[in-house]
């Protein structure tokens, strides 16, 4: 089936002819003929690149088409969604793409008629009842087989529950074993391929041999360097990439380190040349911590690596260098095959096992995220094959049989693990609802559909925390705190716990170490970093110092990383002060101050509820100080544009108190002390 025989506008079809792009894969032809461009609901279960994308851009065009008037295309990762929003920002015409994927407490300015957005932020309207809600005529679930994660999984479920009905779903999933069980919850038609554009080959790498599953053999040449390099530095020697995925943070850097010298003499000038530019953006846009150098020397060889301690910036440069094919080697951590797309020739996993702290031992990784690894394998127009290699010491049949010939598990629904937040926000969008009705919802839960869920024991807990009332004839309805928390997207035992920190807190000192000890340790904050065994004499220290800060007694073993990370960023601590004394890398910080952001500002809120002015008035100076990274004293400044830490500081140095002060400067000063050029001094002198 051709491009140019589905209808939509010739400007679109250029487009997508441009890109390679003139007829359809299998499952593209396969969603169309089962009316996805007549409204119907579709779940298309196919492996990575196979064309989903194609597929929601066409249900996307149909629905306009029909007099639809917005679309939603929800991702399951910040990174997935901006992405998404990127591609649909290149089509010429018809589409108008918003993106929403930032503070959960701002409502975005939603204009576009495709509207790009995680779960978290769908679920956050659909509480709020959001006006623009009426205006949906199509749903695009990407990642939908993550309904089974447990930490993603239940909110997913619960915007797809609350969703059907209100316009087409077409829902784009991995290959799983049960995806009748998805479809017939979402009341989907199932489209299920194995099809892919490159031809996957998977191996076992064991005795200096790859054993394929069709029972050839490759001899690899060994070395110092360790399996995973070998392999990865056996593709590049034939002239292709390869993506080296590592159980941990450390093993990333480790791996590239080890690949950086062979990779190099493989380079040609021009990889070099543009190497060199890359490894100089990394170190102008960071501090030059420890891992940014190391990533700044790698990225000139070659090699690179990829993990959650990298901030934004760095792993935006990995990201581009690799897909342009001048990085040859990438080595990275796990989540990087559930986030962007960034296939390669050949995939090497370098364990098929991983610490399971649950277990207290290392558990064989599952099919599922197997078969997400071997996803990145080939690159479509480039490579005819993909590879998929798995390092092994003697289990080469146990691997053949359980990996590359099993099946994916059972996706089953994780909604149990967070039923209280989500009864809460069913209660509240719906006062006087009964239990046989608040039953009736989650029946219709993927959950529902397998086991009937108990509502009662959740109830009883909202009960007691004074979340929700009952009514007469055994009707229920929100507390004023209850309808707080569902708005404030927080879970009810946390919010609970954050008005009793506030009722402790005390009114005629600074109460900065308890408030970030409570927030740090809610089920919401991530990440958790714990401390390390050499850091606790250090923080009993920290500890004795700062006692006269805490609302409760802590003790070391309180005490994490991330606290201590974020105490020492307000404390104007630098990047690289904070890498080195507390193990905590820019990726971390920026992760925690964005969390933070959030979780102070519901804190503030929950203050002002229970009329606790003093307690609301600290928590909002303190988010200032998290997001800008400063001492008490510089808030007043950094709330002018143009003003962050480096700037205020120099400006208190000087003898600036205010933003009165600000405007009493002349330009001249303002240029000298801020280094800035005229327009930003004259908009500082402004104060606004």
């Amino acid at each position: 089936m051709k491009v140019k025989d589905l209808g939509i506008p010739d400007s679109i079809i250029s487009h997508l002819n441009s890109n390679g792009i003139e007829t359809l894969y299998p499952p593209q032809e396969m969603a169309v003929d089962a009316g996805l461009m007549e409204g119907r609901n579709i779940l298309v279960s196919a492996p990575t690149a196979s064309g989903k994308s194609l597929i929601a851009l066409l249900a996307i065009l149909s629905m306009l088409k029909r007099g639809g008037r917005r679309a939603v295309y929800l991702s399951p990762l910040k990174a997935l969604a901006a992405e998404k929003y990127r591609e649909f920002k290149e089509i010429p015409e018809l589409i108008r793409p918003s993106i929403s994927i930032g503070d959960l407490n701002v409502r975005d300015r939603l204009l576009g008629n495709v509207l790009c957005m995680t779960n978290e932020r769908m679920d956050l309207a659909l509480r709020r009842d959001e006006r623009w809600l009426d205006d949906i005529g199509l749903v695009i679930a990407d990642e939908i087989h993550l309904v089974g994660d447990i930490h993603r999984g239940p909110v997913l479920e619960m915007v797809l529950t609350r969703l059907k009905g209100r316009g087409q779903i077409v829902g784009l999933s991995a290959t799983i074993s049960n995806a009748k069980d998805i479809g017939k919850w979402l009341e989907c038609t199932l489209v299920k391929s194995d099809w892919r554009p490159v031809k996957l080959i998977e191996g076992v790498f064991s005795g200096r041999e790859i054993r394929w599953a069709n029972n050839k053999r490759s001899k690899i040449e060994t070395s110092s360097r360790g399996e995973a390099v070998d392999l990865a530095l056996d593709s590049v020697r034939s002239g292709h990439q390869s993506l080296v995925f590592v159980n941990t943070r450390r093993g990333a850097p480790s791996q590239a380190s080890k690949a950086a010298v062979a990779v190099r003499r493989t380079l040609s000038e021009a990889d070099k040349e543009t190497l060199s530019e890359a490894s100089d953006a990394i170190l102008s846009g960071n501090e030059d911590t420890q891992l940014i150098v190391r990533l700044s020397n790698l990225v000139k060889d070659g090699v690179a690596f990829h993990h959650a301690g990298l901030n934004a910036t760095c792993r935006d440069i990995v990201e581009r260098y690799f897909r342009s094919g001048h990085i040859k080697i990438l080595a990275a951590t796990p989540t990087l095959a559930a986030g962007v797309n960034l296939p390669a020739r050949r995939v090497v996993i370098s364990n098929i096992t991983r610490y399971d702290v649950n277990e207290g031992a290392n558990m064989p990784i599952s099919v599922m995220e197997y078969k997400q690894f071997c996803g990145r394998a080939g690159r479509p127009q480039y490579d005819d094959i993909g590879e998929a290699v798995v390092v092994s010491k003697n289990d080469t049949y146990d691997i053949l049989g359980r990996y590359i010939h099993g099946e994916p598990e059972t996706i089953r629904s994780q909604i149990y693990a967070q039923l209280d937040i989500h009864m809460l926000s069913l209660i509240v969008s719906q006062p006087g609802i009964t239990l046989q009705q608040i039953d009736d919802f989650f029946d219709g839960t993927l959950g529902g559909l397998r086991h009937k869920i108990v509502s009662d024991h959740d109830l009883k807990v909202l009960h007691d925390l004074k979340m929700v009332e009952t009514l007469d004839n055994n009707r229920y309805a929100a507390t004023k705190l209850g309808e707080l928390t569902s708005k404030l997207y927080i879970r009810p035992n946390t919010a609970h716990r954050f008005l009793r920190t506030i009722k402790k807190s005390h009114k005629k000192r600074e109460n900065t170490l308890g408030f970030l000890h409570a927030m740090t340790e809610s089920s919401e904050f991530f990440p958790k970093m714990a401390l390390l065994s050499s850091q606790y004499s250090a923080v009993y220290e920290f500890l004795a110092q700062h006692r006269k800060e805490m609302i409760d007694e802590l003790y070391s073993y309180d005490i994490s990383r991330s606290l201590l990370g974020l105490y020492g960023w307000i404390n104007e601590e630098t990047e690289k002060e904070i890498s080195e004394r507390y193990k905590l890398e820019s990726g971390d910080v920026h992760r925690a101050v964005e969390m933070s952001r959030w979780l102070l500002s519901c804190m503030a809120d929950l203050a002002k509820y229970k009329k606790a002015r003093h307690a609301q008035d600290e928590l909002e100076s303190l988010r200032v100080r998290v997001i800008n990274g400063i001492r008490g004293e510089l808030v007043p400044l950094v709330q002018v544009r143009y003003i962050g830490r480096v700037r205020a500081r120099a400006l208190y140095r000087a003898g600036v108190r205010s933003v009165s002060d600000i405007r009493g400067m002349s330009l001249a000063d303002i240029q000298k002390i801020c280094n800035v050029g005229l327009r930003i001094a004259k908009s500082i002198q402004a104060g606004r």
